[in-house]
């Protein structure tokens, strides 16, 4: 966002210890403001548009990748909805995933990011390459929350368990 950089730095004075009382050694810590609901910071956005790369050039050369099995995985179904979301059409970040992206349906997965981190290209047995881009407040531990076209389609695609999912990164030798 343009500007954000240049925004002042707010000074904060923290004060507890490890009982959480105020009694003990003062610190000064500078953080930077919070960036406004649904900004993209521009260092996010260069990453993003990095991994998306990443990712086409993953679907365009699938033989020059090696395969990193991450184990088994229940997958569940959602949808650029209100009704998956519980966002509405017009706020500002409908449609845009967790990574600063577009929502993709054949591109775009849910994952819980401390078992999957956001931007890793994955291979899902029976569904085919996808990138984890999106967080979702049910997605948790082995559980994959794959992006389709409508709340009807995530409906029928019910709930799939004991999937294999593998990471997915550039073969050395390529």
């Amino acid at each position: 966002m343009p500007g954000y950089d240049s925004q002042p730095q707010i000074t904060d004075t923290v004060t507890s210890n490890r009982s959480g009382s105020s009694a003990g050694p003062r610190a000064l810590r500078t953080v930077a403001p919070p960036a406004p609901h649904g900004t993209v910071l521009p260092t996010a956005l260069r990453r993003t548009k990095e991994v998306v790369a990443a990712f086409e050039q993953v679907q365009e050369s699938p033989q020059r990748v090696v395969r990193r099995p991450l184990g088994e995985f229940t997958l569940t179904a959602y949808a650029v909805s209100e009704r998956s979301t519980g966002k509405r059409p017009s706020s500002p970040d409908f449609g845009i995933t967790y990574s600063g992206t577009r929502a993709q349906v054949g591109r775009t997965v849910a994952v819980d990011p401390r078992v999957i981190p956001i931007g890793t290209p994955l291979y899902i047995e029976g569904i085919g390459i996808r990138l984890a881009e999106d967080i979702g407040g049910a997605v948790k531990g082995h559980h994959i929350d794959i992006l389709v076209p409508s709340d009807d389609i995530a409906l029928r695609f019910g709930v799939k368990r004991h999937v294999a999912v593998y990471a997915l990164s550039p073969s050395p030798d390529s």
